[in-house]
């Protein structure tokens, strides 16, 4: 059975805490992250059957949002909500993101996306393992985490 997408956000906190990953519960680095995602991928939302109604976004850059200067690299998984006749109706987006304070390291790598959607044809391992090999990972390894957030927003 397909889950709701309006539980997304809960179920994704579900599994970070289902897999006991990090202080505190929350991942502390690249490899549990990439667990959670992998988990969260494996879950199956009621979306409609058309192109890039559930999609992951893979993204590194500066956050000028943010009360200090950071750097955050995350994931957000896309799910199309549709009305009643089946028409678009709105994007709701979980975001996973791990946040650091930034650093001439960040701001010599800039910034990076990858989207991928289950329609495309290409396996998730299989982009996910590309991201795995992206270059922020090696300056992230020895970089301090601030926090890590979990939000859902309609978009």
């Amino acid at each position: 059975m397909k889950c709701s997408i309006e539980q997304a956000g809960q179920i994704a906190h579900s599994v970070v805490q289902e897999l006991h990953v990090g202080e505190g519960g929350k991942p502390a680095g690249k490899e549990e992250l990439i667990a959670v995602v992998r988990r969260f991928a494996r879950i199956e939302f009621d979306v409609p059957d058309e192109c890039e109604a559930d999609g992951f976004l893979f993204e590194y850059t500066e956050a000028g949002w943010l009360a200090y200067p950071a750097f955050i690299v995350g994931f957000t998984r896309q799910l199309e909500k549709v009305d009643i006749e089946g028409e678009h109706e709105s994007y709701l987006q979980v975001q996973m993101e791990l946040c650091f304070h930034m650093d001439p390291d960040f701001r010599e790598l800039g910034s990076g996306t990858s989207w991928w959607f289950a329609d495309e044809g290409r396996a998730f391992d299989e982009w996910i393992a590309d991201v795995e090999d992206e270059p922020v990972w090696d300056v992230v390894r020895n970089k301090r985490i601030l926090e890590f957030s979990l939000s859902q927003e309609m978009a």
